[in-house]
Order: structure tokens, then sequence, then C-alpha cells
């Protein structure tokens, strides 16, 4: 499948800044929920950065010894591009590994992009992922939205994979109709662009807009059944309450430390980084309105 952007502002936003980041040769941190099309993206601006080269695919939580392969192989390959499906699941000892061979290879690295359906903040934050390893996996940062924060634009994404099956099974379907369209795109998709490919694969075998539309209310109610009652608004509040509790403590420390940040890191026993992440995500700035510079 490959990748399209589609109306919304921000993937239209998205789609204006591939090129250039694409061409920049800074590794790129794709960040987005399961199955909204963050390897199809890869794969676009590996096109886009037209270097002739492979795209070179491992997969961190299955078998993240492959990664740490022959360096010469990547000192070689600096017109490959190097993807880290899933790098959110390398564990620690895997990402030190992977920083000494980032620091071992000398001249021209391969075109580097990460993938990532967790938070990688949150983990760095609480020791599970290396500060150092992010920095080095994110000079740019692309988010892809879910499919329930771009609804007008799934009628028009349907009937473009709906093109791609048939080219594929060498088929053609019938168009939906209207109230099967308003089916496609009232759906909450927790499955995102793979499941609306499946969709898209069972049209096809059938073409019947009547079986498509009762298919998407059958599955809306099967989620409905399955979510339990208030606990993902119980787990949100709990969430927010967490995080502004967090960023009172930190601004406390900071005022009693007059801004000193490495002086604060050590009150509250957590690193430097660590702190400055923190402060970042809590959007916490001093008199200037800047996170990066301590006030005196």
């Amino acid at each position: 499948m490959d990748f399209w952007f589609g109306h919304t502002d921000k993937m239209r936003e998205l789609q204006s800044k591939a090129a250039p980041i694409a061409r920049s040769y800074a590794p790129i941190l794709i960040e987005g929920e399961t199955g909204t099309g963050k390897e199809c993206l890869a794969q676009h601006l590996h096109e886009l950065r037209a270097a002739g080269g492979r795209l070179v695919k491992f997969l961190c939580d299955s078998s993240p010894s492959v990664v740490f392969g022959e360096s010469a192989g990547l000192q070689e390959a600096s017109r490959d591009t190097l993807l880290l499906k899933r790098v959110h699941r390398l564990p620690i000892s895997a990402q030190e590994r992977l920083l000494l061979l980032f620091d071992e290879i000398k001249g021209p690295f391969p075109f580097l992009i990460s993938t990532a359906s967790d938070s990688i903040e949150r983990l760095a934050a609480s020791g599970q992922f290396l500060p150092e390893l992010l920095y080095r996996v994110s000079a740019y940062r692309i988010g892809i939205p879910p499919l329930r924060e771009r609804r007008q634009d799934i009628p028009e994404l349907f009937r473009w994979l709906l093109s791609e099956v048939e080219l594929q099974m060498g088929v053609t379907a019938a168009v939906p109709n209207s109230r099967a369209f308003d089916a496609l795109t009232g759906y909450s998709w927790p499955g995102n662009l793979r499941e609306l490919q499946n969709v898209a694969r069972e049209f096809l075998l059938t073409s019947d807009s009547g079986a498509l539309e009762a298919e998407m209310e059958r599955r809306q109610q099967t989620i409905s059944r399955n979510r339990p009652s208030g606990s993902p608004a119980l787990k949100e509040q709990v969430k927010q309450v967490s995080k502004r509790v967090e960023g009172e403590i930190i601004l406390r420390t900071l005022e009693q430390h007059r801004w000193n940040r490495r002086r604060a890191a050590e009150a509250l026993r957590i690193s430097y980084r660590s702190l400055m992440y923190k402060m970042k995500s809590c959007d916490i700035r001093n008199e200037s309105g800047e996170i990066g510079r301590a006030h005196v």
C-alpha cells in the first residue's frame, strides 16, 4: 500500500514538509497508532530521497540483535534507508548497543527512519528509553493522526484503497452508496488504515452497500459492548491530574533553586535530561518564555 495524505490540515502540512525532510538526511521518527501507515510513510520518504538505495527494515521487538550486525556494512550503505520498526520496544541493553554502533560508524550513515506507536518521551521520562537514543533517532518527528481525527478523508481514502485492491485482485467493484459512506465515516476505526483496507477487500467480494452498512454497524456495536464503562474517562482524568501535579512540583522546585535546572534535577532525584523532557511536556517556562535557558 502506498501512502495517501488526504485533505485534512494536518495531513496537508505533513505532505508539504515530506520532501524537504526526506532530503535533509536527518534521522526521522514517525509516531502514530497501530495501523496508521507509519511504514508506508517511511517507504514514501525513502522514495522521495531518490538516492537509489535499499529500504532495509528491522523489527525491533522480535529480533533486535539483527540491528547489530557488521558495522562495516552500514558504513558502505549511505544510499540506503535503515528503518527501525517499533523502536520503542527495544530493550535498554539493545538501546545501549545501538548507541555504541552509531558512535563506531565513521563517514556517511544510512538515512535513518524509526517508527513508534507509543510515546518515546514518556518512556524516556520513566527510564525505559535512553534519552541519548531519542535524540539520535528524532531530528525530525512526524505524527500521523488516527482515522477518527481525519473523518473527512475516509470516503475518498476508501475509494483509493478499493482501487488498489481491484488492481491486486483483477476485479472491479461497485461504488458504495451514500448510506454506506456515512457508515464508514461514522465508525471509530480502532484499526485505522489497516482495518479500512480489510473492509475494502471485503466489499470488493460483495459490492453490496447494504451489507457494508450493516457490517460497520456491527463493528461499532462490538466496540461499544466490549468497552468497560467509564474506564477510558477515568484513566484520562488520572493521567491529567498526575501530569498537573508533576508540573506543579517541578515548577516549585525550579523556583526554590532560582531556575537552576541542574540543582532542581538533583533535588528531584532525576537526570537533567529527564527534567528537560518533563518541563517541555508540562510546558514549564521561565519569565522569558523559554524552556532551555535558566532564569537567574
